[in-house]
């Protein structure tokens, strides 16, 4: 199972917590409606905010999984993160 795009699109929104609740639900949703084994997502590493926000919901980076992308002749490096069922915070395993 795979997480994208997930945005607080107005700052003014930003860093109050709403990723972290909605990270955490949806993950959960997939390990428990879908049975999910695991579920993954890729993240720039410009964006503190969100690898912070998927960090505190449980997700860990995966080492020597990164991508590059070009976009605006810069070089993005997006970075994979996963999550199990067990890495929940609020997992009861």
């Amino acid at each position: 199972m795979r997480l994208c795009r997930v945005l607080i699109g107005e700052e003014k929104f930003r860093g109050k917590g709403f990723g972290e609740i909605i990270i955490k639900t949806l993950a959960n949703y997939a390990f428990t409606a879908m049975n999910a084994s695991m579920v993954s997502l890729n993240v720039f590493d410009w964006n503190v905010g969100a690898i912070r926000c998927y960090e505190k919901a449980g997700f860990r980076k995966v080492r020597n999984e990164q991508s590059e992308t070009v976009y605006n002749d810069l070089i993005w490096t997006a970075i994979k993160m996963k999550c199990y069922p067990t890495s929940l915070p609020f997992s009861k395993s």
